[in-house]
């Protein structure tokens, strides 16, 4: 299971490197460490990611509760869709093609 979010990115160097923190202040745990050159847009980025991950189980939820017209056996998924199935499978280790 991952740390669960808020995930917050704070300063590490004078020269931009950035820590990734989850958890209230005086509990955070430091779940990442971000160097250079393209560290604030991947700091933000990775400090989304249970939020992110948050919001996808919700989609993917609110799509599958939805109710069925009459005939059909399940909603098929558009791209979108599939894509966000996937990304959760993995992000959880429950994806059929795990490196």
């Amino acid at each position: 299971m991952h740390t669960p979010y808020p995930w917050t990115v704070e300063p590490a160097t004078k020269n931009g490197d950035a820590y990734i923190f989850a958890g209230p202040d005086r509990d955070k745990t430091l779940v990442a460490f971000v160097y250079l050159p393209d560290c604030k847009d991947n700091a933000r980025l990775i400090a989304q990611a249970p939020f992110l991950l948050l919001a996808l189980k919700e989609l993917i939820g609110e799509h599958d509760a939805q109710p069925l017209p009459q005939g059909w056996y399940y909603w098929p998924d558009t791209g979108g869709m599939t894509l966000a199935r996937q990304a959760v499978a993995q992000a959880t280790g429950n994806a059929d093609d795990e490196d």
